[in-house]
């Protein structure tokens, strides 16, 4: 008999869908089992009826080699004894090494907060996984990195966003303040990359800003990967925004309000994420972290 998790990752954006995954992965680690592989082809009406760049095809961007799939995945989900993760515990090991078992993974759980410890494996699978086409090439000097999340989100609310509610746009001039002040640390001519979902008129702004660029790709994992690569990020409050903050351990700058759980995995006192106010100076510690990060990526 043997033992298999599977990630339930539901029909929403890729940041969200990515977190029963990325359990996943740790689990099987943990417990020498085998992954049964993500059913990434769903049907996604949203991005077609608001005209999203995106259309959240992400069967194509990953590859299911290693993963249990076809028919043994079909009849091991229609056999086999399933429980929760919520529900494995120590004790059900015993029951597993005599029956075929499923562990299934679904919704957010505690974000990050179990996966850590694992960052390496996480993205050493993710960059495993991902068809070579989609994964961008990492810059040879450092740049800005600035997640502008428009779409599905709901227009502007100060008050929502400093009240920590999810799923609600930041106002644009926010991120070029943010900008200016990564500047600051790191130099007047280093680059902004803008990923962003927003239209050319949103991001009209921002664009204007010397040495900044918009690196669009319509390929989430591509964008999320590009993220990743930066050497200092400003993000949106977004799961995606935290996926890139993970992946890259950069450090990021966040809205108030809008810092949900810490994601990278700090080795000293400096401090790498900060919630940050328009118009204040940038913590010295951060500005630290900044800097430390920055000769680290150049070296």
């Amino acid at each position: 008999m043997a033992l298999y998790g599977y990630p339930i990752i539901g029909r929403r954006g890729l940041g969200n869908e990515m977190m029963p995954w990325a359990r996943c992965i740790v689990w099987c680690l943990q417990n020498n089992a085998q992954m049964i592989a993500p059913q990434w082809r769903q049907i996604h009406i949203g991005p077609y009826l608001r005209g999203e760049v995106d259309k959240r095809q992400y069967h194509k961007l990953f590859s299911q080699d290693g993963y249990v799939c076809g028919l043994k995945k079909l009849h091991l989900l229609k056999t086999a004894h399933r429980i929760n993760e919520d529900a494995w515990t120590e004790q059900s090991k015993p029951f597993a090494e005599s029956h075929s078992t499923v562990v299934t993974f679904e919704g957010m759980g505690d974000f990050f907060a179990g996966c850590k410890n694992y960052y390496c494996d996480i993205k050493a699978e993710i960059l495993r996984v991902t068809h070579s086409q989609f994964i961008p090439k990492v810059p040879q000097t450092a740049v800005i990195g600035v997640h502008i999340r428009m779409g599905d989100f709901a227009t502007p609310s100060e008050d929502k966003t400093r009240s920590g509610t999810s799923n609600t746009r930041i106002g644009i001039q926010w991120y070029i303040e943010a900008v200016q002040a990564l500047r600051g640390i790191m130099g007047e001519n280093v680059p902004a990359w803008i990923v962003s979902d927003g239209t050319m008129e949103e991001l009209k702004p921002i664009l204007e800003l010397p040495h900044t660029h918009l690196r669009r790709t319509s390929v989430s994992i591509t964008d999320m990967l590009t993220l990743s690569n930066t050497s200092a990020m400003v993000a949106s409050g977004s799961t995606f925004s935290m996926w890139g903050s993970f992946l890259g351990q950069m450090p990021t700058i966040w809205h108030p309000g809008q810092l949900k759980q810490s994601v990278v995995c700090s080795k000293d006192s400096e401090m790498p994420e900060i919630e940050w106010e328009s118009g204040t100076a940038i913590p010295q510690i951060f500005h630290r972290a900044v800097l430390k990060y920055e000769n680290t990526k150049e070296s």
